[in-house]
């Protein structure tokens, strides 16, 4: 069972206007301040920060693993390129390790937050 921005839908139940009605819940836009990170060694190590920004950039560069936005709390937001975002997604490339405030739209999915930039300030 998931929780699609604030919808229950089980694997059992595939209807699809619960889908709809799931889908259709409209994106919260949020300015948030924090670090682009290496989601991967984030999640496995907690590493971040300057003392990374070398491995985080081999990562995401190189390897191409998924970057997100750490917030001062604690909250990851995986990172995703939307259809006008492109420019965006490429220039977060080039914060890596640094703090960046941006805002964008959210979606959430169970304990899983991303974020689609929209506006790097």
């Amino acid at each position: 069972m998931v929780y699609i921005n604030g919808v229950k839908i089980s694997h059992y139940s595939l209807s699809a206007k619960k889908w709809e009605k799931a889908l259709a819940v409209p994106l919260e836009r949020k300015k948030l301040r924090g670090e682009i990170v290496d989601v991967a060694c984030y999640e496995k190590k907690g590493a971040r920060g300057a003392g990374h920004r070398e491995c985080a950039e081999l990562c995401i560069l190189e390897i191409k693993l998924p970057m997100g936005l750490l917030t001062p709390e604690g909250v990851l937001y995986g990172i995703a390129a939307g259809p006008e975002s492109g420019l965006i997604y490429e220039e977060l490339k080039r914060r890596i390790g640094r703090q960046v405030e941006v805002t964008g739209d959210v979606y959430q999915w169970e304990d899983k937050r991303t974020l689609t930039v929209r506006e790097i300030e």
